[in-house]
């Protein structure tokens, strides 16, 4: 029970350090993970609700599937939070 913990701990961190970053960046592209509004209309603050709520939607629905193959949580997180996220803007912000 205690490594389960620690794995949802791990993953809700993971997911809010991202959403996180999305918001104080303010990026505004769309997720195609799931269908949702043309790019470029969302805000940044809803950008980072929707991608959060199907994060957290999808673990939930296949948290055992995810516990076990570790390869598909990457898929999702790939397929969700990173078409929103700009690596090389962020890390140049990190290494500023």
């Amino acid at each position: 029970m205690k490594t389960t913990n620690m794995k949802r701990s791990t993953i809700a961190r993971w997911t809010m350090a991202c959403c996180l970053s999305l918001s104080a960046l303010g990026l505004t592209a769309a997720a195609q993970a799931q269908p949702a509004p043309a790019p470029n209309t969302l805000g940044p603050e809803q950008l980072v609700e929707d991608s959060a709520k199907r994060m957290l939607t999808e673990l939930d629905a296949n948290r055992s599937m995810y516990a076990k193959d570790p390869a598909k949580l990457d898929a999702l997180v790939s397929n969700v939070l990173l078409p929103n996220f700009h690596n090389e803007h962020s890390a140049r912000l990190v290494l500023c």
